[in-house]
């Protein structure tokens, strides 16, 4: 249901263009429609741009002057790309890991990461924190458990840590526990 939703959002044809330049200023345009009904096919189009003279705005960035900070870039670790990470190799992980976050040398040194609170919609499962059986309340958090993240999310967010110690985290709840919800359900409501 909710795929179907996402589907009607993003509408029905999703372009993937992959513009590879040639000498003339030409590129290729291949395309992939959600319904599946072309899947990353280059097309016989031929797209060429030149220098047309137009009303629209122009973004100039000036290097020498600067409006406000910014405390970093970078990803979010769900649950779903943890669980992928924790299944590569320790070698293959460690070298992925350390491109993306090492600061040193040719590597991104990626500066910020978010992780969500429980499950995300990227997870291979619903869970918070504090799951109960239906009708059951847990008001001290006395059952508190990080769960699942365990597995995989906080055993490659230490490896990330170790990259990089000044990584700056932020958290993002995703839903409460079940239990705190009048509609018993983490997609929506109250």
């Amino acid at each position: 249901m909710r795929s179907k939703k996402l589907s009607s959002i993003l509408g029905l044809v999703i372009t993937f263009v992959s513009f590879v330049a040639n000498a003339q200023n030409d590129v290729s345009l291949w395309l992939t429609k959600a319904d599946k009904s072309v899947l990353f096919t280059k097309q016989k189009r031929i797209l060429k741009f030149a220098g047309i003279k137009n009303n629209n705005p122009t973004i100039v960035v000036d290097e020498k002057e600067s409006f406000q900070s910014i405390d970093g870039f970078g990803y979010a670790l769900t649950g779903g790309s943890a669980q992928h990470l924790i299944k590569m190799s320790p070698k293959a992980r460690a070298a992925l890991l350390k491109e993306l976050f090492a600061t040193d040398g040719n590597n991104i040194g990626v500066s910020y990461i978010r992780l969500t609170i429980g499950a995300s919609d990227l997870n291979e499962k619903v869970f918070s924190y504090n799951d109960l059986a239906e009708g059951e309340t847990d008001l001290e958090q006395t059952k508190f458990e990080l769960g699942p993240d365990r597995i995989d999310v906080i055993p490659v967010m230490k490896e990330i840590l170790s990259i990089n110690p000044n990584i700056k985290i932020m958290g993002s709840p995703w839903s409460p526990p079940l239990w705190m919800k009048t509609s018993y359900d983490a997609r929506g409501g109250c």
